[in-house]
């Protein structure tokens, strides 16, 4: 979990499932704590799945967005580079660089970390935007400056929905 999502989760003082001895004396919710483990035989080999590792790995009722963008034209125009979404415990459900759509001039990569071989070999710019907006389907969105990231996916949300923490 990245440390700017850990100090607004401890801000918003939401509880966290992530690493280390701090979190790990944080209470989980209820759905966390019920936890059992399944032993399933196949081919006599036994496999344990925790109740937990599901929970936390699944799509929650709160979801973070980020996108990374890339200068086209003058350098002042923006195009999306990479999205990434989180769970609300911090588990990555979407993260892909997006092949770009534009002559790019200027990477930002001093700032968004974004090189020219990772864009080459990102996905489709639809096929981007159609999972993300999939995932921010009816759930509350978190996350910094969230407009700029909405306006160069080219979606929108609700308004109530969204929960910015550049405000």
């Amino acid at each position: 979990m990245s440390m700017n999502w850990r100090q607004y989760m401890e801000a918003a003082g939401i509880k966290s499932a992530g690493s280390g001895e701090a979190s790990s004396k944080k209470k989980k919710p209820d759905a966390v704590q019920r936890r059992f483990q399944m032993k399933l035989k196949q081919d006599k080999v036994s496999f344990t799945v925790s109740y937990e590792s599901v929970v936390e790995r699944s799509v929650t009722r709160v979801v973070g967005l980020d996108c990374e963008m890339v200068g086209v034209q003058d350098g002042k125009e923006s195009i999306l580079a990479r999205v990434s979404v989180v769970n609300s415990y911090g588990y990555c459900l979407y993260d892909t660089f997006v092949k770009p759509t534009e002559d790019v001039v200027d990477y930002r990569t001093s700032v968004s970390g974004v090189r020219p071989k990772d864009m080459e070999r990102g996905v489709e710019f639809a096929a981007a935007q159609k999972a993300v907006a999939e995932l921010l389907k009816g759930r509350i969105l978190v996350g910094h400056a969230v407009r700029n990231d909405l306006r160069v996916l080219y979606l929108s949300h609700p308004k109530k929905r969204i929960r910015d923490t550049s405000k």
